[in-house]
């Protein structure tokens, strides 16, 4: 690798270079990997389950994230969501973030069939789903199914004002649990 080259990838300043799997970048909450296959490719998909940081109130949310994303971007969602009782799953979909990307025929479908065999493994069974960008998407997919909960959350797609960096809070109105909503808020939490 020439000095230029190592320059480039920030290894002269002590950054270690990015993996296609992310192998370097610190998730806020340990990843597990799922076993699965796509188009007959053994593959593991990456996933955060964060248990309800208080006294749990038996409810799970599935954060889906958006394409060029993972779920690492979640970190404040996943704050908000466990410290007020929910237990969160949190995939890296298959193709993003710290999951495997394979030449497949990637769909909606089958990133939501992907999740829905996630959930099962885990024994999770009524989801309420928030998903951010074309997450939305998967997330509507997902929504279709039995897991989803009528008049909870069925689908959320909504652009944060500004991208949400590692340290800033969360800007999404939509990821305020039922207490901390204002009238201001956007009442996609129903009670």
């Amino acid at each position: 690798m020439t000095q230029a080259t190592s320059a480039h990838l920030g290894e002269s300043h002590g950054t270690p270079a990015l993996g296609i799997c992310l192998e370097e970048y610190e998730y806020p909450y340990p990843v597990q990997l799922f076993p699965l296959s796509n188009d007959l490719q053994p593959l593991k998909m990456a996933y955060m389950d964060v248990p309800p940081g208080k006294e749990p109130n038996g409810k799970t949310v599935v954060l889906f994230h958006g394409k060029a994303f993972g779920c690492y971007y979640f970190r404040n969602v996943i704050e908000a969501l466990t410290g007020a009782g929910y237990r969160v799953v949190a995939p890296d979909q298959i193709g993003w973030g710290k999951s495997p990307k394979p030449d497949i025929h990637y769909s909606f479908q089958l990133l939501a069939a992907n999740t829905a065999a996630l959930l099962d493994h885990l024994g999770v069974g009524r989801v309420a789903v928030l998903g951010h960008s074309t997450g939305g998407m998967t997330a509507a997919r997902s929504s279709r199914g039995s897991r989803a909960v009528p008049g909870r959350v069925p689908a959320v797609s909504r652009q944060p004002t500004r991208l949400t960096a590692r340290n800033e809070p969360a800007r999404w109105a939509c990821a305020r649990p039922p207490a901390t909503r204002t009238s201001r808020s956007h009442s996609y939490w129903r009670n």
